[in-house]
């Protein structure tokens, strides 16, 4: 069976089981059925931090995600690392990082690598 989703050009697709991960352009975490293309669950990830009522400061950028240890994880420039249930898509927590994450979590040997907006490497087990 032939289908389409509308994913955005530089987002990243995570292939996990039977299903397709990602988030979209509108910062909207998605798992579809990688055979149907039918969406499964949806999340939203926060857009932006309010400098003042009805203002933006800026707007946030997420990266990910990625699937390590049964956990679905995305990292993002607001200093947050986020972990949600890949099955039903419930975020099960959230680390302060103390900086900002400027490129795509890489996972390989058991360990997450991250790289924060100053150009320091993270590894978290």
């Amino acid at each position: 069976a032939e289908w389409t989703a509308r994913v955005g050009a530089l987002n990243r697709i995570w292939l996990g089981g039977n299903s397709l991960f990602f988030v979209s352009p509108e910062n909207v975490l998605t798992r579809l059925d990688a055979t149907t293309g039918t969406q499964i669950w949806t999340v939203e990830l926060p857009l932006f931090e309010a400098r003042r009522q009805n203002r933006r400061k800026s707007t946030f950028v997420h990266y990910g995600p990625v699937l390590a240890g049964g956990r679905l994880i995305v990292a993002s420039d607001d200093g947050i690392l986020r972990e949600f249930d890949p099955v039903s898509g419930a975020l099960q927590s959230e680390r302060e990082l103390g900086q900002g994450v400027a490129r795509n979590p890489v996972v390989a040997g058991g360990v997450m690598y991250l790289v924060s907006d100053n150009g320091q490497i993270r590894a978290f087990r």
